[in-house]
């Protein structure tokens, strides 16, 4: 039972699903069309390795933990 719950609440992998359904689905289109998809996939998701300044690290840093 311990690895179907974690915190107290039922895993269900939903996450995990949607993150290899994410990954897959390039390979299942044309070159033009996976182009496109990753462009926009670049232009929506924070990069990270992009530099920051000491205070735009702790900003984020914060946003991040408030998220969780």
């Amino acid at each position: 039972m311990q690895k179907y719950y974690r915190a107290g609440k039922f895993d269900n992998c939903s996450g995990k699903l949607s993150g290899f359904v994410y990954c897959l689905t390039p390979k299942t289109k044309r070159s033009s069309e996976v182009e496109e998809i990753l462009e926009a996939r670049e232009k929506e998701n924070f990069h990270i390795w992009l530099f920051q300044t000491p205070e735009e690290a702790t900003s984020n840093l914060h946003l991040a933990l408030e998220e969780e």
